[in-house]
């Protein structure tokens, strides 16, 4: 039997603030470069990470994907995460050109929902839809989030060493049924008070034949530089439909 570990909390982090955002919308436009907006986060320190062997999601101090998940090392020129179906939902994920050198492990895993995502990373996961969205700085206003979420991923630096990404990751979902026909991805972001929430980047695409497909985009459109991940630190993604 897997127990998860329980998790820390962090001083001087500010809650996660909680607002209604079930209403649906339209697609989302792309947004300004927000240099207020940070989509990744690390954890206190290097000795602070602890995987399980036998599911590598499993991870010490932060929310713990039950679905399908990989290890794998990460190739400068870029690598391509398979993800095993779990409820029905394959998904592929392609990491760009990075600056990974030597062995660099990268941990990948998908969950759907409060079931399948536990445990704490400060707080509870900020579920697409029980917290708000952004577009634009995080100065700017928060908005419903629209449409409604198929699936979220994480992507972990499992090693001692910076990993700079290029690229948003490009995404291949094939599904059985999928709540919409046109889906966008969607990055967790962390404003200056550590507030959570989801900033919605205009990449979409449109659901074909079981299968979707999202393409992978320079980072620098939505922030001022690349995803720069320090040792440890992870970055979540969703993709909702509707």
């Amino acid at each position: 039997m897997r127990v998860h570990h329980r998790a820390v909390a962090f001083a001087g982090v500010a809650a996660l603030a909680l607002a209604a955002c079930s209403q649906a919308g339209s697609v989302p436009a792309p947004v300004a470069p927000a240099s207020q907006l940070v989509p990744t986060q690390s954890l206190p320190a290097a000795s602070a990470i602890a995987s399980d062997k036998r599911d590598p999601c499993n991870i010490l101090n932060l929310w713990y994907f039950h679905g399908s998940c990989v290890k794998k090392h990460m190739k400068a020129t870029g690598t391509t995460f398979y993800l095993k179906s779990y409820k029905g939902i394959t998904v592929r994920i392609r990491s760009g050109p990075n600056t990974a050198s030597g062995k660099v492990k990268f941990i990948v895993g998908d969950g759907t929902g409060d079931r399948d995502i536990t445990g704490l990373y400060v707080h509870a996961f900020p579920f697409y839809g029980t917290t708000y969205c952004v577009q634009g700085s995080a100065s700017g206003s928060h908005v419903a989030c629209p449409g409604k979420s198929l699936v979220y991923f994480e992507v972990v630096n499992n090693a001692n060493e910076p990993v700079t990404l290029s690229d948003t990751p490009g995404i291949t979902i094939t599904a059985a049924s999928f709540p919409g026909t046109t889906c966008s991805e969607n990055v967790m972001v962390f404003n200056d008070y550590g507030l959570a929430g989801w900033q919605m980047l205009g990449l979409t695409g449109t659901v074909h034949e079981g299968q979707l497909n999202i393409k992978a985009v320079p980072a620098t459109q939505f922030w001022n530089t690349a995803i720069a991940l320090s040792p440890y630190g992870f970055v979540n993604y969703n993709v909702a439909c509707q």
